[in-house]
């Protein structure tokens, strides 16, 4: 009988336990809804595409006016990062629906969308045709 109320106080408390993190990663900012994961993944979508046309455009016709090497360069790691936290965070909120998302899969994501749209301010992709 002992071990079996030892069990239940076990089991209540980590019960308890389990509701405490998923409170404190709310409060804590170590999760995030998924409404601004959904925003976030269809912000880097058009920064995405507006950067990947760009790199394609401008390695065909690398004499246009407005292609920089460096802005590729610079383009391309920051579109593979962004990639690699989007598909996570996809297969994430696959994985676990309705559930809160990690938090630092969705500051890398920002981070990458941030990177591509400063690059695509200082060299100015957009002027570029494609």
């Amino acid at each position: 009988m002992k071990k079996l109320i030892t069990i239940a106080v076990l089991a209540l408390s980590l019960g308890g336990c389990a509701n405490f993190q998923n409170a404190w990663g709310i409060v804590s900012g170590a999760t995030v809804s998924p409404v601004a994961v959904y925003v976030a993944r269809n912000s880097f979508d058009a920064a995405e595409v507006s950067a990947t046309n760009y790199i394609v455009f401008c390695k065909v016709h690398p004499a246009t006016y407005g292609c920089s090497k460096v802005a590729i360069a610079r383009l391309i790691p920051a579109v593979r990062s962004g990639r690699v936290a989007r598909n996570n965070l996809t297969q994430f909120q696959k994985n676990n629906p309705g559930a809160l998302g990690p938090a630092g899969l969705y500051n890398a994501l920002n981070a990458a969308t941030n990177t591509i749209q400063a690059i695509s301010a200082q060299y100015n992709t957009t002027a570029v045709a494609p």
